[in-house]
């Protein structure tokens, strides 16, 4: 065979190479799957977060998969693996949380309760009445307590001013990531008190008092778990506390209306903080970085190489 017919022939076959390889490169790359993203997100070339779901129990959000979230790892409201409520707690399915019922007003108790005026340990018809609606005979009502009435003694006010709203949210927080918030609504005008004691009703913190409100609007107060409500507070320890709002048609009168419930302080183990963008979806897997792999690559590697070999022949002939 003479050079001349050589160099043709490796010529015919340096193109129909890189046909093929061209075409296998077109072939793996129709092989390879499309990233379907989920509805209204559009593919701009940026990479994608991957995300395991598993790993946002504890994030105080209810994601995928997760039957509850209080924003820990334990085994409190909700479980550690956020697969079920704690003992007590039941699911709120408003909030899609677990929450502690609230306890049943038992007059008698010591306690004023939501719905008493008072309770002095007992039912009987003493310094508070039976049914514990109100202060016996003789008996002036004082914050929410019945002392006996004195010479230019108080005198008890109407009940005038109710609460319509008065609740907690979250009822157990972590004040080292979270503050809780108190909502409350009065019928009509009034000044608010709302207190904290702790379980043997030993008061913690005043968190407001003779708070002018108006009526039929919903107000909001934030507590951050310390002993003064502010940056400089004391954190309290893990335990069960109550709130108490009272409601007093002036500064100086005696409660119309009092509600009392339970917020609990919990400290968790841990934690984690997952932050995620807005904008990105979970479980979506970004497309591997190919740079170099491609079919263009072996196009560089193998023409420079038949092109070689072509010149050597010739050269030799």
């Amino acid at each position: 065979m003479r050079l001349r017919d050589l160099n043709k022939t490796l010529l015919i076959l340096a193109i129909g190479l890189s046909f093929l390889v061209v075409s296998a490169g077109y072939a793996l790359a129709e092989a390879v799957p499309t990233l379907q993203l989920p509805a209204g997100f559009v593919d701009d070339g940026a990479p994608v977060l991957i995300i395991d779901e598993t790993l946002l129990c504890g994030n105080g959000d209810v994601d995928p998969g997760e039957y509850c979230d209080d924003g820990n790892n334990i085994n409190d409201a909700c479980s550690a693996d956020c697969s079920a409520c704690g003992t007590g707690y039941t699911k709120n399915p408003t909030t899609q949380q677990c929450e502690m019922p609230t306890p049943a007003v038992v007059c008698g108790n010591g306690r004023v309760e939501s719905g008493e005026v008072c309770d002095d340990g007992n039912t009987v018809n003493d310094a508070c009445n039976a049914t514990c609606g109100g202060c016996g005979t003789g008996y002036t009502l004082k914050g929410n307590k019945c002392t006996k009435t004195t010479t230019g003694g108080g005198v008890n006010i109407p009940l005038t001013a109710k609460f319509t709203t008065a609740k907690v949210y979250p009822i157990g927080f972590n004040p080292k990531t979270v503050s809780t918030i108190f909502t409350y609504k009065v019928s009509k005008d009034a000044f608010v008190d709302l207190k904290i004691t702790d379980e043997a009703n030993v008061p913690v913190v005043t968190l407001m008092e003779n708070e002018p409100v108006l009526a039929n609007k919903e107000f909001i107060f934030s507590w951050n778990g310390t002993d003064t409500n502010d940056a400089l507070g004391k954190i309290l320890k893990v335990g069960k506390y109550f709130y108490t709002f009272s409601a007093k048609a002036s500064a100086q009168a005696v409660a119309s209306d009092t509600k009392i419930g339970e917020v609990n302080i919990i400290y968790g183990t841990n934690e984690r903080d997952i932050m995620l963008p807005p904008d990105v979806p979970i479980n979506n897997y970004p497309p591997e970085d190919t740079t170099g792999t491609g079919p263009e690559t072996a196009i560089y590697l193998v023409l420079p190489l038949i092109g070689y070999l072509a010149t050597s022949f010739k050269k030799r002939g």
